[in-house]
């Protein structure tokens, strides 16, 4: 009778945990859709998503018309292989109710934005954070400047970062349950690398892993056959959708094809062997600092285009409240790092096992894109722009400070609370200034 009473006390314990979680999926997804999609409408009213590249190099009109319109000539999908059969039948579908190819655009980049969001409770969640601390590390990443702005700028990195969280979700998911499954890996994978090409390294770096940790008593070679059947499995069923997406919109470029990567050859170069300080302090500021906290962005004139453009890249002021932000975020990285280093020093290191894989795989998926950016995104000097890849590693940056983080739950909940109102504010107000600079007649 005690055990049945005891049972059925979990239950309501889980039930209740349940409740609490789609609360918060809600509410997240439903607070951060409205500021996304309010941001956004107020940015399309000024006309600046007409133009390519003067948002921080980002390509919002050709992500409306590639989200939107059935014969444009979708030409980025060498990058990008189906991103177009992902988010062009859903975007028609929009278009034709709303009668509008930007709003329907917005609507659907706010909803991967917000949707991103929830997944980032989740992937917290699943990396054993307690609901609260899940819920303020959401947030903190919903009101980074990255999620922020990559979030009310129609582009395909919205959808990027929602299939690198599904990633993490899995990866997190298999070390902690211990089970292993190929087909989601595979679903995975195809979401990453249809998306963005580059992004599947690190869907294959969390599959390795993940398989050796559950999987270890069976060797080394399980793990890398594993690897051999994924990779495989991805390419080829990714190939064939992107054979069918190029029957159904003949302007896309199949991505497997020689030469599909000309163009992107000039993105790239070797400048980090001749000034590796000045492309190392840029990667440092886009990786661990702006796309936390924006600075004031520099407005300059750009050859070709009708508006002045806007970049991170050489800015160095902040708001007050961007400096406040900054030295938050700053503050946090720091007792973090220190309060790592003082729990090792203090207790015996525990015993190796499954879950002391998640750290290393999420640090070598971040590894990954320092090491990518060390080459991809300097083809030109004063075209550094490393922020609009931000939404490829924001997460695990975030993930890992957190992960590795032993500070008192109460001076960490304070921390956050203060971080994510700070940036909520200084990052909607430099959103704001854009949207008056564009407001003002030429």
């Amino acid at each position: 009778m005690i055990n049945i009473l005891r049972r059925k006390t979990d239950l309501k314990s889980v039930l209740s945990e349940k409740k609490t979680d789609l609360f918060f999926l809600f509410f997240l997804f439903a607070f951060f859709f409205f500021i996304y999609y309010f941001l956004s409408v107020s940015l399309a009213n000024t006309n600046v998503f007409t133009e390519n590249d003067i948002l921080f190099e980002i390509d919002a009109q050709r992500g409306i018309k590639d989200i939107t319109q059935f014969s444009y000539d979708h030409y980025r999908t060498n990058v990008h292989p189906i991103y177009v059969l992902f988010m062009n039948p859903p975007g028609e579908i929009l278009e034709k109710i709303i009668h509008s190819p930007v709003y329907a655009a917005i609507l659907l980049n706010s909803f991967l934005g917000a949707f991103g969001v929830a997944l980032a409770y989740i992937g917290f969640s699943f990396l054993d954070f307690d609901q609260k601390q899940s819920l303020l590390l959401a947030a903190l990443f919903g009101a980074t400047t990255s999620q922020l702005f990559l979030s009310i700028i129609p582009s395909t990195m919205s959808l990027a970062v929602c299939s690198l969280l599904f990633t993490y979700l899995l990866f997190a998911g298999s070390i902690r349950k211990k089970v292993f499954h190929l087909l989601p890996w595979i679903l995975a994978g195809i979401l990453t690398l249809g998306t963005t090409t580059t992004n599947v390294v690190q869907t294959l770096i969390c599959f390795g892993i993940a398989c050796y940790a559950v999987n270890k008593e069976k060797g080394i070679f399980y793990p890398l056959l594993r690897c051999l059947i994924f990779i495989t499995c991805v390419i080829v069923i990714t190939a064939g959708l992107a054979i069918l997406q190029k029957a159904v919109y003949t302007t896309t470029v199949l991505f497997f094809l020689p030469g599909a990567y000309e163009e992107d050859i000039s993105y790239a170069s070797l400048w980090i062997f001749k000034i590796p300080l000045v492309i190392l302090g840029q990667l440092f500021k886009n990786f661990f600092l702006i796309n936390i906290a924006a600075p004031i962005p520099i407005v300059f004139p750009m050859d070709g285009k009708s508006l002045p453009a806007l970049s991170f890249t050489p800015s160095t002021s902040f708001t007050i409240m961007g400096y406040i932000s900054a030295a938050l975020w700053l503050a946090l990285i720091g007792l973090a790092v220190f309060s790592r280093i003082k729990w090792e020093k203090d207790h015996t290191r525990s015993p190796w096992n499954a879950s002391s894989w998640i750290l290393p795989g999420l640090g070598l998926c971040l590894l990954f894109n320092f090491v990518l950016h060390c080459f991809y995104g300097v083809g030109w000097l004063d075209k550094i722009e490393y922020f609009l890849y931000s939404g490829h590693f924001t997460f695990l940056v975030l993930a890992i400070i957190s992960y590795i983080s032993k500070m008192p739950a109460k001076v960490m909940t304070c921390l956050l609370i203060s971080l994510i109102l700070c940036l909520l504010i200084n990052n909607i107000q430099i959103v704001t200034g854009i949207i008056t600079l564009y407001s003002m007649p030429s």
